[in-house]
């Protein structure tokens, strides 16, 4: 039997009304990514000693993280720029409030951080310069990073996003997208030549859901993401075609990313964190939008050998996916698609699939 792991994070907002944002995650297997154990962690604490474990990609991109950081950097000149800034700011609630937020290792708020980086580009601007350098260097490493992953474990990147801006209304927006999620990532596995057994283990980092019962604001659990796997393979064994194998969803772990920082979070959160300005522009044919996110990532968004696209959408493409999955047809999945007004991409690779389900796609 293969095994398979799915690591999974989430960006943009998920309030309802709102559109440009996406779950996403890294899948590989277990064999490939045992040998890439503890190398991520090694490589960050060699070249950015002084950025905390495990590396928020979100923080990273804000300079003024460094104003923390930086003060306990051996080399001098990160040092002493970091100082600077710290003190130019010295006084400012703004920089108070913000500072908080660093420390905790969460972005904070984008009007905070433009207030002081304008202060600070006044003061001090060749500080500032120096702090930008080392998060512009932070970012380089990161796609070092991703780009031997993507190299040495043969990963993919899977995603999910809404199919427009008037998505399905759910309980909970995330836990409808994770289950579409998935759903993708099994097919994904199931479409490659390998016609055996395989075992895909989900782990998804923890956020603030709605549970059906205690209401909104519940840390998400084990059972959350237990009850999405389980709508997403809608049996213990989930089949795509009657040529291919068969895969066994299990709910594998749902951390909490600061506490454990295990390689392969950290790996999602930058692939994660790198996608937000292609799910920002959902009006794109199928074709720009997976040649962004492979862009954008570092990793395919196609499985070989039928270079099936590896993101999915909710709402109609979805139902139609399923339908074909179920019933074998062709014209009515084609046809109802065809009539849709939503986005390209999201049409377009709902066809590709309704092909290769209905038996019309090459293996």
């Amino acid at each position: 039997m293969a095994t398979w792991i799915l690591d999974v994070d989430e960006t943009g907002d998920f309030s309802e009304g709102n559109v440009g944002y996406g779950v996403v995650g890294v899948l590989t297997s277990v064999e490939r990514r045992q040998q890439f154990v503890g190398r991520v962690r090694a490589t960050w604490q060699r070249e950015m000693p002084e950025v905390p474990w495990p590396p928020h990609a979100t923080v990273l991109r804000q300079p003024l993280a460094w104003a923390i950081w930086g003060q306990t950097s051996a080399e001098p000149q990160l040092r002493v720029a970091s100082l600077k800034v710290d003190q130019a700011l010295q006084g400012d609630s703004v920089w108070r409030s913000l500072r908080k937020d660093l420390d905790r290792a969460t972005r904070g708020n984008e009007t905070q951080h433009r207030h002081c980086i304008a202060k600070v580009a006044q003061t001090v601007p060749q500080a500032l310069d120096v702090l930008e350098q080392r998060s512009a260097k932070a970012l380089d490493l990161q796609t070092q990073i991703l780009r031997r992953v993507a190299e040495q474990c043969q990963s993919l990147v899977v995603t999910a996003s809404p199919a427009s801006s008037t998505a399905v209304s759910t309980a909970d927006r995330y836990l409808a997208l994770l289950t579409t999620l998935i759903r993708r990532a099994a097919d994904c596995v199931l479409a490659l030549p390998d016609h055996g057994q395989h075992e895909l283990r989900v782990s998804a980092q923890q956020r603030g859901v709605v549970d059906p019962v205690l209401g909104p604001g519940i840390p998400m659990h084990i059972r959350h993401l237990g009850t999405a796997c389980e709508h997403a393979a809608q049996s213990t064994q989930r089949v795509i075609r009657k040529d291919c194998g068969s895969v066994r969803l299990v709910p594998h772990a749902v951390p909490i990313f600061l506490a454990a920082g295990e390689d392969w979070e950290v790996l999602a959160d930058g692939a994660a964190n790198r996608l937000y300005r292609i799910f920002q522009q959902p009006e794109q044919s199928l074709l720009r939008w997976c040649d962004g996110i492979a862009a954008a990532s570092l990793l395919p968004c196609r499985a070989s050998p039928a270079r099936l696209p590896l993101t999915a959408s909710d709402g109609v493409p979805e139902r139609l996916v399923e339908i074909a999955r179920k019933k074998g047809s062709l014209s009515e999945s084609h046809q109802e698609l065809g009539a849709l007004s939503n986005y390209a991409w999201a049409r377009e690779q709902a066809g590709e699939w309704v092909d290769f389900l209905s038996g019309k796609g090459d293996r």
